[in-house]
């Protein structure tokens, strides 16, 4: 170990001194003590010695690992604020009562239909808070709450930070969001060590207040509440027949969570003596092969409760697909790497029919990938070893269709949206696997469809996926109802960084449109009024005696050009710039570095003649 390192015991007893007691995060992997001495100084930095104060740090510590699958952290952390060990390493800080810690514990997660009216509250105050709020203030929980949103999307919840840094100021809001990077560190370690016990003290703790353990105990999720329709007064209470099956969702969601966190210790204990068995190896030749029975199992019983804690969140809606155009083709040829050792093991090639074309769709590239790996799964384990599959990628319309033919038993029913195979074949694991891919289709606003012409003759599952939309609603390498290719979208792009202006020239024809790109703003004038493009960006730091606002209010000056939509590109997008942008003439600001998603979303909304929308008077 390097000497910049303490003894174990140096350690054990710097942890004791600051926190009143050793967690047992900090004693789950002996072996690489290094590894937890670096954590332990940057929770030094980032937690204990971080100034906002300790009642404040330990009980947002509390609410964002609410959201965290595994329980370790929200126990540990009830605890410290019970008196069981020092919050935030403070001695002096005198514990919080069981009802503070339970009504902590049901502070509103930070879903769409909460979060707005919390950062309404944030940006109604006045302006960096002289201290920050008392525990169970209004404005506690919505601190909170915006804090929850920025941990689990930090890109896609601008306004939230905007929010926070009003309330607190840079600099706070600049040490809270660093407090917030290591609970978030902390919680993805505790994911990685299932093997973390709750402390006897904590676990005795709960036995005699049973409703606080089932507090502690329920995993919580912000995506899992459907947004309400705005139409419906909030008063209005949701029909008990929509309800009850939500409910029921809720407490399938929750029993699976809690049994699968139940199974991990002992599996967790089950595998670490195989893995010493294979380790230490075993004299006797029985036993050596039911060491090796028991190797292979253990791990077979591992991967699926992962894929069942998977699987469930992925039925109950507790996932967050990060999308961004994806080409078919890439993700499929890496699931045929993953895929190439079981598919060499039973001799099974793959014959692929691709599109001339690439292809591209809105995806979550790691989730698509799940979903092509687990339909081959099922054709390979329902094909006979030997006998190729075949795949085939098919453009029709506004949608692609990626076909999975197998040579295996086949079925009955002409058509069926998740088949299984006829009698003698492998039915659980199969089964698991094409739920899961339905689940994934059907969150990238696709579907998986089943065929076969009978019984011994193979099926082909095939699932169909929206293209990327493209200017005007086109999908990628599709055609119009006449027949005929429609006419790409005129786009001009002012950008001085050279670096950027290939990227966005990249995202523009990927996306379909014609583009015309300068890097100032006079010469942006001069071809707009050549070209007469049905959009423009531009950037707002332009080099020159014009800058991206005096370009915005030259172009709605111009009776020619003042009907073009206008999306300004900052690497400043506070609700200040955005409404500065505004003022000036553009009808949207994109923030830097700007996202596929935000260049569809403009080419949507202003694709269409006269789709302009004014700015604000």
């Amino acid at each position: 170990m390097s000497s910049s390192y303490q003894s174990k015991a140096q350690f054990e007893q710097e942890i004791e001194n600051r926190l009143g007691l050793i967690p047992n995060l900090f004693l789950s992997t002996p072996a690489a003590p290094e590894v937890l001495q670096q954590f332990w100084m940057e929770g030094q930095a980032a937690y204990l010695d971080n100034p906002l104060p300790s009642l404040f740090k330990e009980r947002l510590f509390v609410y964002l690992s609410r959201f965290c699958a595994a329980r370790y952290c929200v126990i540990r952390h009830a605890g410290f604020l019970l008196g069981q060990g020092y919050p935030a390493g403070d001695r002096s800080a005198a514990p919080q009562s069981v009802e503070e810690v339970m009504t902590l514990l049901r502070y509103l997660p930070p879903r769409a239909a909460h979060l707005q009216a919390a950062l309404q509250v944030l940006l109604a105050a006045p302006g960096a808070l002289t201290s920050l709020p008392r525990a169970g203030e209004p404005v506690e929980q919505a601190l909170f709450m915006a804090c929850g949103a920025i941990a689990q999307a930090p890109e896609r919840n601008q306004r939230a930070r905007d929010a926070v840094q009003h309330v607190l100021g840079r600099q706070w809001s600049g040490q809270l969001f660093s407090l917030m990077a290591y609970i978030v560190k902390l919680h993805f370690w505790a994911r990685l060590h299932p093997e973390i016990a709750v402390e006897p003290d904590l676990r005795a703790f709960m036995e005699r207040e049973p409703e606080l353990a089932q507090l502690l105990h329920q995993p919580e999720t912000v995506e899992s509440a459907p947004t309400p329709d705005a139409s419906v007064p909030a008063g209005v209470q949701e029909d008990e027949a929509m309800a009850a099956p939500r409910k029921l969702d809720l407490q399938h969601q929750r029993f699976i969570s809690l049994f699968s966190h139940e199974l991990r210790n002992p599996a967790a204990a089950i595998s670490a003596v195989s893995d010493m068995f294979q380790v230490v190896g075993l004299a006797d030749d029985r036993l050596r092969s039911a060491g090796n029975i028991l190797h292979r199992q253990i791990h077979a019983l591992t991967q699926t409760l992962e894929r069942m804690v998977d699987l469930s969140a992925l039925l109950f809606g507790d996932v967050r697909l990060a999308g961004a155009p994806t080409a078919i083709d890439d993700v499929l040829a890496a699931s045929l790497r993953e895929m190439a050792p079981r598919l060499q093991e039973k001799n099974c090639a793959v014959e692929l029919e691709a599109t001339e074309s690439r292809v591209f769709v809105m995806a979550d590239g790691r989730r698509l990938g799940q979903m092509f790996e687990s339909l081959l799964q099922h054709a390979l384990k329902a094909s006979p070893a030997g006998r190729p599959l075949q795949i085939g990628i098919a453009v029709q319309g506004q949608t692609v269709s990626i076909a999975f033919r197998d040579h295996g038993p086949g079925f009955a029913e002409q058509a069926h949206p998740l088949a299984e195979p006829a009698a003698g074949g492998s039915k659980g694991s199969m089964s698991v696997a094409l739920t899961a891919a339905q689940a994934i289709a059907a969150l990238h606003q696709g579907s998986l469809h089943a065929a076969s012409p009978g019984p011994g003759q193979g099926q082909t599952v095939t699932v169909t996926l929206p293209l990327l939309n493209q200017a005007g609603g086109a999908g990628q390498g599709s055609q119009s109802a006449a027949g005929g290719e429609k006419a790409p979208l005129r786009v001009l792009a002012i950008e001085d960084n050279r670096d950027f202006a290939q990227l966005f020239r990249h995202m523009l024809e990927i996306m379909g449109c014609e583009l015309d790109i300068t890097s100032d703003a006079r010469s942006g004038l001069r071809i707009a009024r050549e070209i007469m493009p049905q959009l423009i960006f531009c950037d707002i730091g332009l080099p020159g005696d014009m800058d991206g606002f005096a370009f915005a209010r030259a172009l709605r000056a111009d009776p020619a050009l003042q009907h073009i939509p206008l999306v300004a590109v900052s690497g400043y997008n506070s609700p200040a710039d955005v409404q500065r942008a505004r003022d000036a003439g553009f009808d949207r600001l994109c923030g830097k570095p700007v996202k596929f998603a935000d260049i569809s979303e403009a080419l949507s909304t202003f694709a269409a003649p006269g789709r302009r929308q004014s700015p604000p008077g």
